[in-house]
């Protein structure tokens, strides 16, 4: 962890960080870098095999600080997060939606208010129909590169984005348990 790095959450890291333990609705989780950020649950959750549960419904989300969403005005970021989707990402009747994440200016992936996000459109007992990944107003459906993060194991997920010096073009690269799945080139 290096000075650069922020918002870096750790579900097992007990003790002062608050995590390693069930936790209710409103439990902070503090950040591992150096600018102590905070993060917290909506809904309470179940600490298991090292990280929270999420029960599929509507509203469970994990809020992280501001500082951990890209800026508009970012023109090199890379967010990695470890993530193990068990029923292929499918929510429940009242979940809404299926947003793995989302770090939007709107609660819901429309493609205008959309920094970064992550949807597949799921099917009951199979692997997403669709996966999409949200990226500075822009989608990329990688449904083949994207398949394996659904399977019930856990899975490094890392998007990198670069945009150029005029912002006119941007560049999309994502890696799955640290290979180059998709690169967009420059569009």
């Amino acid at each position: 962890i290096n000075s650069g790095t922020t918002a870096l959450f750790d579900m097992s890291a007990g003790g002062d960080f608050g995590g390693g333990k069930n936790i209710s609705a409103g439990a902070q989780i503090k950040s591992l870098t150096y600018e102590d950020s905070v993060a917290s649950f909506a809904k309470a959750h179940t600490y298991l095999n090292g990280g929270m549960v999420f029960a599929r419904v509507s509203g469970d989300t994990f809020n992280l600080p501001e500082n951990a969403a890209p800026q508009p005005g970012d023109r090199h970021w890379l967010v990695s997060m470890w993530l193990k989707i068990a029923n292929y990402g499918a929510g429940t009747a009242n979940s809404s939606n299926n947003q793995v994440f989302s770090f939007s200016t709107s609660n819901v992936n429309l493609l205008a208010g959309s920094m970064f996000g992550l949807a597949p459109i799921t099917v009951e007992s199979a692997s997403p129909s669709a996966i999409t990944i949200y990226a500075r107003g822009r989608q990329y459906v990688i449904t083949a590169a994207l398949a394996k993060l659904f399977d019930g194991q856990l899975h490094q997920l890392a998007v990198e984005c670069l945009v150029s010096d005029d912002g006119t073009q941007q560049r999309v690269i994502v890696y799955l348990d640290q290979l180059n799945v998709f690169d967009s080139g420059w569009t």
